[in-house]
């Protein structure tokens, strides 16, 4: 897909990068140079001199000398790198440690060349940043130079990003008794002597992937011992990834690391947004290993990125920060808004009780980021370039095919071709292509058309909640929008209940197997969420009345204390016998629905209540 890596390259490499900085300790400034000039001099002499008198040996003095024409012959191999990108257009920075560089100029660097061994040939300096970069907001691509093995620095990178357990394997698990179990399975396997494959290793780092490892150990224990069971075989891996884990990271299970390991001509990393590619340095005069040129860098990170292949979305997310950054959009809206309309949307947020306020100042930004998103899409540029890049995803692509009567094959068979095509430029788990895949992605489709990203910060409509004590039951709220603003009373029943809030909800019918809610999800009539990682399809009618279910409640504190993550207590009424009771349920609100499909949903609820009753006698004679 030569097209789409060009696009790759555009969007991370030729648009992105606007700084670059260089670290290596072999580099000395140039405010530096005088001095050492002089103290070289001063060497020179002392050499003479102890040549004279026959009480130096010159081979001591040859490496000396050595040593500061290779950090001066670094310098100026630093300096062209400068130049390179300094001619196209680039700035770029030479430092010899992080320690005197700031934090925030690091993270603002686009692209770090970085030398791994800092300090005494130790790499937990260049390990200790990349690191701190992998939770940086802003992209960096990191280029790692080294003498090592590859491999190795591969793998240690690898095992700092993603943490592990380091403590002692006696204390890794709880369970009772199991110290003994652990010294027992030590005793009798010796794993220490396993000595697992550096890719099988990498294959786990990168996936999580246990098989080639259990399969290496399978092969060593056969015949010999029984298979460790799986806690042993976690604890086991542990200490495996704790010996290349040089920082001694903990484990995070949130952490997400792609790489490719087995590619010898471009191994790379990607841990949030840090991305790193390696390079071995570069042989110069007396077998001294160097900076390498500022065109293998440039190269490198083109073939790492080509070889990473990122998905259309974070190609074209990219693309939009560069234009941002790079300030070829222009926000209109930002300077040439009517000043009236700057006018009320400050005074609608400075006319706010306190405890308001965070919303008054989310609704700004929300007039404001839709002002931008106007503008954006008045500029046809990226989303010329969203169509490009879309068009070279695949060079196999079948035309579109209509669903028609007569044509359902032909226009499954396209559908499955879509499934191929998303699934290769986006898979980076361990997911197979398969019925259960095609539903997550047309589940994950629905979802985002239909619901927000963000929660507000009142019970409103929309608001698709769930019970906190029983996951089974689900609401959404009905209540007219203009009957759920804190502060904001619109009849005298309203004004009586303040600070608490009457609302209605509808109840709905959890399903978590929604294939066949997929088929028919075009009716309306279903709600698709993802919670706690599950995801689900809530249906709107009683499956067996096929009406909704409503419930008349009282949010408690709706007007004094703003709606949190952790949920809100809810009264529902219910009957004992003749005796009207109040039953308080904490709901704990999961998606936010898009308003045009919250009033569809709403729309079930207005018509059942507004049907008109029909009490007359029929005659018939």
């Amino acid at each position: 897909m030569p097209n789409y890596n060009g696009k790759v390259v555009s969007a991370f490499r030729n648009d992105a990068i606007k700084s670059v900085i260089l670290i290596d300790d072999d580099y000395i400034p140039y405010e530096e140079i005088i001095d050492i000039n002089n103290e070289n001099n001063n060497k020179i002499d002392q050499c003479l001199i102890g040549l004279r008198s026959g009480d130096i040996e010159v081979d001591q003095y040859r490496e000396k000398l050595n040593e500061l024409k290779f950090s001066l012959k670094q310098s100026g191999v630093a300096r062209e790198v400068k130049e390179y990108f300094n001619d196209l257009s680039i700035v770029c920075d030479v430092e010899k440690t992080t320690k005197d560089i700031s934090a925030d100029k690091i993270r603002k660097s686009d692209l770090i060349v970085l030398d791994y061994q800092l300090e005494d040939k130790d790499p937990t300096q260049a390990l200790d940043l990349i690191y701190k970069l992998s939770t940086n907001s802003h992209m960096n691509i990191v280029v790692v130079y080294t003498n090592n093995n590859l491999d190795q620095t591969w793998l240690e990178i690898a095992s700092c990003l993603r943490g592990s357990y380091n403590g002692d394997p006696d204390d890794y698990s709880i369970t009772e008794g199991w110290d003994d179990k652990w010294n027992d399975f030590v005793d009798d396997n010796s794993p220490e002597n396993w000595n697992p494959s550096d890719s099988a290793k990498a294959d786990f780092l990168v996936s999580g992937n246990e098989n080639k490892i259990k399969g290496e150990i399978s092969r060593l224990l056969k015949n010999k011992g029984k298979f460790p069971e799986l806690e042993i075989l976690k604890c086991y891996l542990e200490t495996v990834v704790s010996k290349h884990n040089k920082l001694k990271t903990d484990f995070n299970p949130t952490s997400s690391i792609q790489g490719d390991f087995d590619n010898k001509e471009c191994q790379w990393l990607i841990s949030g947004n840090v991305f790193i590619t390696l390079l071995q340095k570069n042989e110069s005069e007396n077998n001294q290993l160097g900076i390498p040129k500022a065109e293998q860098i440039w190269s490198q990170v083109e073939k790492a990125l080509c070889h990473w292949g990122p998905s259309l979305y974070r190609v074209v997310a990219s693309e939009l920060q560069n234009k941002i950054e790079d300030g070829r959009f222009s926000f209109e809206a930002g300077h040439s808004s009517d000043h009236k309309r700057e006018a009320a949307l400050l005074w609608h947020l400075i006319n706010n009780h306190k405890d308001n306020i965070n919303v008054a100042a989310e609704n700004l930004l929300d007039h404001m980021l839709q002002d931008f998103s106007h503008d954006l899409l008045k500029e046809r540029d990226l989303v010329n370039f969203i169509k490009e890049t879309a068009n070279h995803v695949t060079k196999d692509a079948k035309p579109h095919v209509e669903f028609e009567k007569g044509n359902e094959e032909q226009h499954k068979e396209y559908l499955l071709s879509l499934f191929e095509i998303a699934f290769s430029n986006t898979n980076r788990g361990n997911d197979k292509l398969n019925d259960a895949y095609h539903s997550d992605v047309i589940h994950t489709l629905n979802e985002e058309l239909s619901t927000y990203k963000t929660l507000p910060k009142f019970v409103t409509t929309g608001l698709v909640m769930v019970d906190q004590d029983d996951p089974q039951s689900w609401y959404l709220c009905v209540t007219p929008s203009c009957n759920s603003v804190p502060g904001q009373v619109s009849d005298l029943a309203s004004k009586k209940m303040t600070p608490h809030r009457n609302h209605t909800l509808l109840k709905l019918e959890k399903f978590t197997k929604y294939k066949e809610k997929l088929e028919c999800a075009t009716h309306s009539k279903f709600i698709f969420v993802t919670h706690e990682t599950q995801k689900i399809a809530l249906g709107v009618l009683d499956s067996n009345t096929n009406l909704p279910k409503i419930e008349k409640v009282v949010v408690m504190h709706h007007d004094d204390q703003p709606l949190e993550v952790d949920g809100k207590q809810v009264s529902f009424h219910s009957v004992s016998g003749s005796k009207l009771e109040y039953t308080t349920k904490k709901l704990i609100p999961v998606k936010m629905l898009r308003p045009i499909y919250a009033a569809r949903f709403q729309n079930f609820q207005s018509h059942y209540e507004g049907r008109i009753g029909v009490d007359y006698v029929d005659l018939k004679i």
